[in-house]
């Protein structure tokens, strides 16, 4: 079986978008619960992602889902897979 016979296991997450500053660079931020060790206690934790926008039509506030890819640039390696739709928008 050859390497590209099967698809690649790829990292998502989905986010919002906190910053959108150049055409192409999304900062994406993701929120998920983690778990104090000792008190066992959910505690939220994010997490601010550099996102490679290709289209460059995302605006702040929308939720996204990002996905893991080669390395784009020195800071960039996710690339936006889909929207949310416009109901999913949080306001800012």
């Amino acid at each position: 079986m050859a390497a590209s016979d099967s698809p690649l296991k790829r990292r998502t997450r989905d986010g919002i978008i906190v910053a959108a500053k150049t055409p192409t660079l999304l900062v994406v931020e993701v929120e998920r619960l983690k778990e104090h060790k000792k008190y066992k206690k959910q505690r939220r934790v994010t997490k601010r992602y550099h996102v490679h926008d290709p289209e460059g039509r995302s605006h702040v506030g929308e939720r996204v889902t990002i996905e893991e890819s080669r390395p784009i640039s020195r800071s960039k390696r996710w690339i936006v897979v889909r929207k949310g739709s416009k109901d999913n928008q949080v306001s800012a």
